[in-house]
This record gives structure tokens, sequence and C-alpha cells, in this order.
């Protein structure tokens, strides 16, 4: 979903996306505004060109709108820069505006090396402009940098920057370790801690790399995961029934899907038919932001978890872009759980601001939803209307008393 509420979706056997302009307020069985891939509304044509798709799986909308689409079975990542102006329904598919793994747009070779790919399945952009692509039957991940700058389409294909899952940008070798995955994994997320979590789909089990952008195996040893969900080991490859064939357990996973964190949850789908969350990072919701003036504000928090470690340091954070973070201006608002009130100062007036409450533990850093407030025009603090009356009625009084002294000759 981008910053204005639309909501795309990938829609894999008829090779196209389509886009459902403020979804939140359609109404059930509404009809889409928008198609890419296709030049009508009932085609589902296969396609390597620069306006088609084959088996688009994995989609992401970054922080500048823009969409990126895991085309599958042409081995490439497609980026469209304006999506939601974007629609073929009229006869017309819209055509991509960048390409990776690919050379020209219309090449669509499989491959093993750092420039090429083999099925791309789940894909995710980060705020540093980072893409982190599951480069599925070479079971790997690789991390493109500065990748909104890139395009193979003038007959370079783009070199990644690190690989993670192999040894090498040539080597695509499966297994069940810290470091091998099963070369069918399906679903990745970066949190906010810079931790990557991969869906290990035939392993059944979902991998997390701490601090991934500092991981490369490209040099001859595989970065190795940190942490097994799923399983008991990194060497375990249990299946957890359910499904028609046994008991689901919760510690358990069968084919785990698409993985993704909100509100400090991460949260896994699998062939279970059920979607697991485990709560990693406490939780905190943001309080409503008030006496918003043009330099101050206030807003706040209350941290309702702290799955049982200390909160060392909470209160909220706030920026002009979006999904802010203890990196960006913040306050400090002491520790522990239970509710807590903040000041916001020092901002810019007639400014839109994003803010929410943060709580931080030994697990790392939870947030709340994030919440928008514009600052007004003037600077210093709004006077209450009420302050204002009682200003003026003074100032008249004061007047009165002035002329009348003068007409007595005082």
């Amino acid at each position: 979903m981008d910053s204005k509420g639309n909501l795309y979706v990938s829609d894999y056997s008829n090779n196209r996306i389509v886009r459902f302009d403020d979804a939140a307020n359609k109404a059930s069985g509404a009809s889409a505004n928008g198609v890419i891939g296709q030049s009508s509304w009932t085609s589902s044509t296969l396609s390597t060109q620069r306006n088609g798709l084959q088996y688009p799986s994995g989609i992401f909308v970054d922080s500048q709108d823009r969409l990126w689409v895991a085309d599958k079975s042409n081995h490439r990542v497609l980026r469209y820069d304006n999506p939601d102006t974007l629609d073929g329904s009229g006869g017309v598919a819209p055509d991509a505006d960048a390409v990776i793994g690919q050379a020209s747009w219309t090449g669509h070779a499989s491959g093993t090396t750092r420039s090429s790919l083999d099925s791309p399945s789940a894909i995710f952009v980060d705020s540093s402009d980072r893409l982190w692509l599951l480069d599925q039957f070479n079971a790997r991940i690789l991390r493109f940098d500065n990748a909104g700058s890139l395009d193979g389409s003038g007959g370079t294909a783009p070199e990644a920057s690190a690989v993670i899952g192999q040894a090498s940008f040539t080597t695509n070798s499966t297994g069940e370790s810290a470091s091998l995955m099963s070369g069918e994994e399906r679903g990745l997320w970066l949190d906010e801690e810079g931790n990557l979590w991969v869906s290990d789909t035939n392993n059944h089990r979902v991998l997390r790399f701490s601090d991934a952008a500092t991981l490369d195996g490209s040099g001859g040893t595989a970065p190795e995961a940190d942490l097994v969900l799923g399983q008991a080991d990194f060497t375990s490859r249990l299946i957890n029934a359910g499904n028609g064939f046994g008991s689901a357990v919760p510690n358990g996973m069968y084919y785990p899907q698409g993985v993704g964190i909100m509100d400090g949850r991460l949260l896994i789908g699998s062939r279970n038919n059920r979607i697991l969350g485990f709560d990693l990072y406490p939780m905190v919701a943001t309080s409503s932001v008030s006496n918003v003036a043009g330099v101050s504000a206030s807003s706040g928090g209350n941290v309702t978890d702290d799955l049982g470690k200390t909160i060392t340091a909470r209160g909220v954070c706030w920026n002009t872009s979006g999904s802010p973070t203890i990196q960006d201006s913040c306050t400090n608002d002491g520790s522990g759980a239970g509710s807590f009130s903040s000041t916001l100062s020092g901002l810019s007036p007639n400014t839109t601001y994003y803010v929410r409450a943060y709580a931080t533990n030994s697990a790392g850093t939870g947030y709340g939803t994030a919440k928008t407030f514009t600052t007004s025009s003037g600077g210093g603090t709004a006077v209450p209307l009420s302050a204002a009356w009682a200003l003026l009625v003074a100032l008249l009084l004061l007047a009165v008393a002035v002329a009348r002294l003068k007409s007595e000759g005082r």
C-alpha cells in the first residue's frame, strides 16, 4: 500500500498487478482502478516485454511510492516510478521505468551470477534505497545498494552489492544450516533494527540475520543466521503436520510463506491455514497529538507490554518523511511500562510531521502507529480563545479608565 492508501495486488496467474485506490474506503467486491502488465481487464497474456509480466510474485511499494515487482518467470525485477497514475485497461499496457536482473527489456534468461537471477520471489526496499531480493532457485538473498539509480535496459545488468545464503555470487547450494537455505524461500522483511527475516519455506522455518546490511558472503564465507523459528536448531527440518495431516503446534511451521512486521509483531503465513504472530519488541501505542502550535506540539504513548524485559527508554520520535525512528528527533520520557506524556519542540511552522511512540529494552525498540499533524503558520504557543478574550476585555477596561481620568483633568 502506498502513502495515499492505494493498494497494489500481485495477481500471479493473470500476469498482472491490480490497483485499488483509497482501498480502506472501498465497498466489498469493488472493482480495481488500474492494471499493470496487461492492456485490458480481461487479458492474462504472458510477456517478456517492457510492459508485460510473467507470473509476478512479490511486490513492494517503497517510501517514495515507487512500485517494485519480482517478475518471477522473467527472472527480473521491474520498477514503476509513478504506479498510481498507470492503467493499461484502455488498450496499452504501461511501461516499466527500470529493470534489474537483465541487460535489456526483452531478456528473460536465468543465471547464477552477480547480475543475474533465477526466479525472484520476494522483495523489500528499505529507507536507505537498498533493494533486498529473494533469488529463490539460487537459494540466496541479494542486496542492491542505491537501487533507485539502477537500470539494466541500456545493455548492462546491474550487479548486486552483497549476497546472503551463499559463499559466492556463482554458487546456489542448498541445505539445512545457519548459512544455507532450501531454495524455496517465499518471503523476507527488514525490520527497523536492521534485522533481515527470511521465510525458508521448504525447511519449515524462518531465519533472522541480524545487522543484515553488514553481511556479505561473496568473499568465501556465507553469513550465518543468529535465530531460527519453527525448528529447535539450525539443522532440524521437522514438518509441523496440520493441514489435514495431523495437529499443528504453536512452535512449529508447515511451509511458511510471507513474513512481515507490524507494531513490533512478526507475522508469518503458512500452509497450515493460519498466521503466526511472534512478539519481538516492546508493544507501545502512540497518543493523539494535541496543543499543536508553530514550533511545538504534545503527544506521548503507552507501553502496553514489555515482553518481560525492563523498558530502559521511552518517548516519541518524529520527522517529516514518515516512519520516524530513534535516529530522528526524539524525546526521552523515562523508563518502565505504562503511559507517558511528551512535548515535541524545535518544530518548523506550517510543516507536516509524522510522530510515533517508541519503547526500548534489551530485545530492541518497538514503535507505535505513526500519527500526522501540521504546525500552525506562526511561531510560539497558541493562545487559548478564552485567554485572548480576557486580554481583550482587560485592554478595553484600561482604555475606558484612561479616558475617564483625562475627562476629569487628572
